[in-house]
């Protein structure tokens, strides 16, 4: 039976105060407006981080641990857990207790590093692995960059950390003609390519309230069904974590929507799996080539 992987990105920038060029010689304190980061920080956690994560864990419960997801934490989201909400970062490590969860590496700023410098792609990579590990003891062993960008130009850098394996954008699969259903290998790289299901992701992060949910759910399903049906080994659920609770508010369903998607999963048997259990049970269909 095809196999479901739910991954979700969790980012807040740091908002800027506005600044005069009078200001450059230290005339105001903070490049950064402390205020709007705190507030902006402490509302998508109650809106989303914190209702979602309870949510997880409960589904977690409920599926007697068949369900598990992924996640990547922004190197500045964890630093905005910790100075303004240490309650949302408490809510990611009881997720992590439960074993079901894995964490994924980024760039520590969610930069664009990678596109204009290797050694800054490089440090970022490196300041995001320090600081997740100082604070979930761990190494993750899946890389995922910035909107999912990636090329064969990063293969060295990326190997270079003693990452297993990346998770990338579909788009640039389906243009070489293949499904994103599929694991895929690297010619002169070890790196194995985890891609994003992108029509099916995209149903829930930008196609959710356009029709019933219940329609919605039925839809998804059907394309399930439909792409066991065609050989896939598994299927990639990869979106914003803010999608639940802040692009759609509580009141739009959005939260009942997903519990019934899951449930529904679980109860037709399909196998949830994490990023590094896909790499361990299935096998690269082919190796490609990823120039730009």
């Amino acid at each position: 039976m095809v196999a479901i992987c739910f991954y979700f990105q969790v980012h807040q920038p740091l908002r800027l105060n506005k600044l005069r060029i009078f200001d450059i010689n230290g005339n105001k304190k903070d490049y950064f407006n402390n205020d709007l980061n705190n507030g902006i920080f402490k509302k998508v956690s109650k809106n989303a981080y914190i209702p979602m994560n309870s949510l997880i864990l409960d589904l977690i419960n409920k599926t007697n641990g068949n369900f598990k997801v992924a996640f990547s934490l922004s190197g500045l989201s964890l630093k905005q857990m910790e100075e303004y909400h240490p309650e949302t970062l408490i809510s990611f490590l009881k997720l992590k207790s439960t074993n079901n969860v894995e964490f994924l590496n980024e760039t520590y700023h969610h930069s664009l590093s990678s596109l204009f410098s290797e050694e800054e792609f490089h440090q970022d990579i490196l300041k995001h692995k320090e600081e997740f590990f100082r604070i979930f003891e761990k190494e993750p062993k899946i890389f995922r960059n910035t909107e999912l960008l990636y090329g064969d130009i990063f293969d060295n850098i990326i190997s270079s950390h003693g990452f297993e394996g990346v998770i990338i954008d579909g788009n640039p699969i389906l243009k070489l003609g293949k499904s994103p259903n599929f694991i895929y290998g690297k010619e002169n790289s070890n790196l194995k390519l985890i891609c994003k299901n992108c029509e099916l992701s995209d149903d829930i992060a930008f196609r959710y309230g356009k029709s019933p949910k219940e329609n919605l759910l039925k839809e998804i399903m059907i394309k399930i069904n439909n792409l066991e049906e065609e050989g896939a080994d598994l299927i990639n659920f990869f979106m914003d974590y803010e999608t639940f609770g802040e692009h759609f508010p509580k009141d739009s369903g959005i939260f009942d929507f997903f519990e019934e998607l899951i449930l529904e999963l679980n109860e037709k048997e399909f196998e949830f799996l994490t990023p590094s259990e896909i790499l361990e049970k299935y096998n690269v269909k082919e190796n490609i080539n990823l120039e730009e």
